[in-house]
């Protein structure tokens, strides 16, 4: 397996075409939180005008009542393919995990995701297309990791090999 020195951000770019409107990437915001305990879901778009009088949007902003998710959820959120069942939920939407953040990607470059627990702090995940570590070739990326854990003699923990990549 070979990537010709493809890179992360190549690869998540090839899934923005997938022709998700916002309408419909807002209703997955709302399904998710309707699946996991939700009973009012606030939706407030913020709109600039463009050049040519076309209108878009500049941010929209998704925010209910619903159980919340711990740090380690909130990160698996961003994660394609995670799908968190809620086996109480008398509403169960999502089934393979990849539609918020296809709803994500084909519709804007940053995403900012805020959650708590009932009695728990507030957890911010980020992703953010434009990140420069998504542009390094993914080669070189797995090629640095493998020389560093060669280095130490073991494998590297999720953080060491997250400070690694972010310095290339």
């Amino acid at each position: 397996f070979g990537t010709g020195g493809r890179t992360w951000y190549d690869a998540l770019s090839s899934q923005r075409s997938m022709n998700i409107e916002m309408p419909a990437a807002i209703a997955e915001l709302i399904d998710n939180s309707l699946e996991h305990g939700g009973q009012t879901v606030r939706v407030q778009i913020d709109m600039s005008r463009e050049v040519g009088n076309e209108t878009s949007i500049q941010q929209s902003i998704v925010v209910d009542d619903g159980k919340g998710m711990n740090a380690e959820k909130l990160a698996d959120h961003l994660t394609i393919g995670f799908h968190d069942e809620d086996e109480d939920s008398e509403r169960q939407f999502g089934k393979f995990g990849v539609g918020a953040k296809y709803a994500f990607l084909n519709n804007c470059t940053k995403s900012e995701v805020w959650s708590k627990t009932l009695g728990g702090e507030w957890h911010k995940a980020e992703f953010d297309l434009e990140d420069g570590y998504l542009k390094q070739p993914i080669d070189n990326m797995y090629i640095e990791i493998a020389q560093r854990a060669a280095e130490l003699g073991r494998e590297l923990t999720v953080d060491e090999a997250a400070d690694l990549i972010g310095g290339l």
